[in-house]
Formats: C-alpha cells, sequence, structure tokens
C-alpha cells in the first residue's frame, strides 16, 4: 500500500516515503522528541530558580523571607526562659540567640547553651552577620587589635586587624549592616585621669578592618542596630537616638530612653525607665513617623534584645528565687506586634 501523501510544517509536500515533493527537493530535519524537550525546559528552569536563590538570598545583602516560621529550635525552654545567670545576648533574623556566658560563646537552645568557643575565652561582644550562621565577636575587656569571624561550629573562618585599634571594654554592643561589609560597634576608651570609662560608636569596614568615629568621646553611646546600610539607632546621651552614618545627622527617636533593636527594618523599638516598649516607625527616607506601644517589662528587667521579626523581647530578669535571693536569666517576654507599614 502506498502511503498517502502528507505535508510538512513549512507547506512543503511529502510523498509518505519519506522523499519531499518536487517544491522542496529536500529530507525533511524532525525535532528532538517531546520527552528530551521537556527534560531540557526541566532543567533550564531548575537552574534559573537556583541562580535566583543564589543570587536574591546568597548575594551581599539577603532578603528575609517573610511568613514563614524559624526553622531552628527554640532558644527557649517551655517557661520562655534560658538558663539562668547570662545577661548579654542577640537575636539573629532567623530567631537563634547567641548568649555571651562567662566569656564563652554559646547558642540557646531549648533554654540550654550549647557552646560555640571553648572555656577560657574572653569574648565581651557578639553580633549576627545578615542572613547567615555566623559571628562577629570581640574579645576585651584590654583591646586585641581585632575582631573575629566565628561560625557556630567554633570554627575561626579569620580575624580583622583593626586599624586603629579600638578596646570594647566588658561589651556594650555591636551590630552589622545589611550587606555583610561594615560593623557599628561600642567603643570603650578610659582617658588619662578621668573616673570611667567612656563609650562611644565606631564603624568598621570588615573588609580592610578600618576604624572609623561615628560619633565623639564625651557624649555617652552605645548599643547600636542598624536600620539599613547607612542608618544606625542607639543610645546617645540617655536618649534614644537615630544617625545617619553618612551625613552624621542626628535625630531624636525617643527622650529619656533606651534603644533595644529594630523590627523589620522599620520600627525603632526603645525602652524607658518605667519599662514601657514603644516602637516607632521610620521611612525609606529616614522620616519618623508614629509611635505604638508593644508593652512592659516585668519589675527589675533589663532590655538585652529584640526579635528583629517582631513580637518577643528578651531582658535580663529575676529568672526564680535562690535562698531568697532572684536568681537572673534570659527569659523571652511576648509584646504586640507591630504593623505592616507605617500604618
Amino acid at each position: 500500500m502506498t502511503p498517502e501523501p502528507t505535508t510538512s510544517g513549512d507547506g512543503t509536500a511529502n510523498d509518505g516515503a519519506g522523499h519531499a515533493g518536487a517544491a522542496g527537493e529536500r529530507r525533511l530535519r524532525r525535532g528532538p522528541p517531546r520527552w528530551l524537550q521537556g527534560l531540557v525546559a526541566t532543567v533550564v528552569s531548575v537552574v534559573v530558580v537556583a541562580a535566583a536563590w543564589f543570587f536574591f538570598v546568597r548575594g551581599d545583602e539577603p532578603d528575609l523571607v517573610r511568613g514563614l516560621g524559624p526553622a531552628n529550635p527554640s532558644p527557649f525552654d517551655s517557661r520562655g526562659a534560658v538558663t539562668p545567670g547570662p545577661d548579654e545576648a542577640t537575636m539573629s533574623d532567623d530567631g537563634q540567640l547567641a548568649v555571651i556566658a562567662a566569656g564563652q560563646v554559646t547558642l540557646a537552645v531549648e533554654g540550654k547553651l550549647r557552646p560555640v568557643t571553648k572555656p577560657g575565652t574572653n569574648v565581651v561582644d557578639v553580633a549576627w552577620f545578615k542572613g547567615a550562621d555566623v559571628l562577629l565577636v570581640a574579645e576585651g575587656p584590654t583591646p586585641t587589635g581585632g575582631v573575629s569571624v566565628l561560625e557556630l561550629d567554633g570554627t575561626v573562618r579569620g580575624t580583622i586587624p583593626l586599624d586603629p585599634s579600638i578596646g570594647f571594654g566588658s561589651g556594650h554592643g555591636m551590630s552589622v549592616a545589611p550587606g555583610n561589609k561594615r560593623a557599628a560597634v561600642t567603643a570603650v576608651e578610659r582617658p588619662a585621669l578621668a573616673p570611667t570609662d567612656q563609650r562611644h560608636l565606631a564603624e568598621i569596614d570588615l573588609e580592610s578592618g578600618k576604624v572609623r568615629n561615628l560619633t565623639e568621646p564625651g557624649v555617652d553611646a552605645y548599643g547600636p542596630s542598624y536600620v539599613d546600610r547607612g542608618t544606625v539607632l542607639f543610645t546617645y546621651g540617655g536618649d534614644a537616638v537615630l544617625l545617619s552614618t553618612t551625613t552624621g545627622k542626628q535625630q531624636l527617636v525617643r527622650a529619656k530612653a533606651r534603644a533595644v533593636g529594630v523590627i523589620r527594618g522599620e520600627w525603632l523599638v526603645t525602652v524607658d525607665a518605667a519599662g514601657q516598649v514603644l516602637a516607632r516607625h521610620v521611612g525609606e527616607e529616614g522620616a519618623l513617623g508614629r509611635s505604638v506601644e508593644l508593652g512592659h517589662l516585668p519589675p527589675q528587667s533589663t532590655p538585652v534584645s529584640v526579635d528583629p521579626a517582631g513580637g518577643r523581647i528578651v531582658v535580663n530578669t529575676p529568672a526564680r528565687l535562690t535562698t531568697g535571693e532572684p536568681l537572673f536569666g534570659l527569659v523571652a517576654i511576648e509584646i504586640r506586634p507591630t504593623p505592616s507599614g507605617s500604618g
């Protein structure tokens, strides 16, 4: 039986035996099988997704995924507490809590402290790199000439020599900027004949080690938290203040209050002497907006860190009584969530 003639996709007649008609006089080229086309499309899609993940999540300034709970175990036990004793800690973007206990860097896991560094170290300050399980640590109280980059398994990635060298005293807060290339730190020095230490803010270029002052010694300044790459919230002369690291412009956020941290990069959290927790909105251009009350701290509590995702604040507070005396420790206190945006 002679096959019926067919027509190719370009309109060339075919006699059904694989030969082109007079108009074409050429053999048709058949495309790859459908299964192969599907496989190639799938591989291309996977490569595009992987590239996007690397660029947007593992790039210089990773974006925090919103709306998803942290995949890590809770730092706190069923009572919302950590083993009593430590009073210095900082919370990461994904809800992990790095704690300094007797000069040792530890990680709080379900109320217990898991060592990161060996006992006998003299770490006084610690800050999280953005979007990574990596810490910036400083030793003290005497100047060491550098800061170190530390992984959570205790591996030291390297030490950054500081130029000029600064001291960190007993540790008064530091923060790594989005992009992970700079850090704002609380520098401590004891001028000749001065009765007490003097604290001021400095910024470290983490690539070169160059150090520059953000505030001058003389007015007490401590506890910086980056809002964005060029803006820092900190406590200055007893007030919560916002500082542009490029222009030096300062804005009063709240008088007679302590700067605690930043929620979602847009709410500036402060606590006053009465324990009232407020958050004030800051816009993209640095314009300060309205304030909202988030709650009150328990009596005798000192703010330590705020969850960057919101909803809780870490305080040092009487955790339990021992022989009639309060034993202080780290406790997570629930606070009201901040609104979405300025509203």
